[in-house]
């Protein structure tokens, strides 16, 4: 996977067939970035961050910070691996659940979640994200189409994904 746009265009972003990881397409991570382009001076979080290509991308686009959350340990020491390709930007990390993060009650600007399908009460997961989310922010949830949630958000079909948009204005 390559960084589409931005200062780290162009940059390899390891990913394995070997992890139990679900990385986001190519094209739903160019949908998400043609309609929120400017990131410049944005928190962001991706949580369930598999390799990080969502949150490096949001870096490469400006981003003043990201925070990585992902649980596998295997999946955390690649995303670790592949933030040495960013030197000098302001990335932390966190090798827990999501859940338990969010508990720390930190907010962002702009959130990305794309939890293991089938495996997570997504309900519960975006009232706790939402709680989440700074005044003009920006939370993008990606599950499985046929996934019956909250209906105040916006719905981007593709194949089997589902992207859930909800903007706090």
């Amino acid at each position: 996977m390559r960084i589409f746009s931005g200062l780290y265009k162009g940059i390899n972003i390891q990913t394995s067939a070997r992890l139990t990881y679900r990385p986001t397409k190519a094209i739903v991570r160019k949908s998400i970035y043609d309609r929120f382009n400017n990131l410049e001076s944005k928190s962001v979080l991706d949580l369930f961050s598999g390799s990080g290509t969502i949150g490096f991308e949001a870096l490469s686009r400006g981003a003043k910070s990201i925070v990585f959350v992902e649980k596998d340990i295997k999946i955390f020491q690649m995303l670790i691996k592949n933030s040495k390709k960013f030197p000098k930007t302001n990335i932390k990390f966190y090798n827990m659940d999501a859940f338990s993060f969010l508990k720390l009650k930190s907010n962002f600007d702009f959130i990305y979640a794309d939890p293991p399908y089938g495996k997570y009460n997504v309900n519960l997961l975006v009232e706790k994200i939402l709680g989440c989310l700074n005044h003009n922010g920006v939370f993008i949830l990606e599950c499985q189409k046929k996934e019956n949630l909250n209906p105040n958000s916006k719905t981007l079909d593709f194949g089997n994904s589902r992207l859930l948009i909800w903007e706090k204005f």
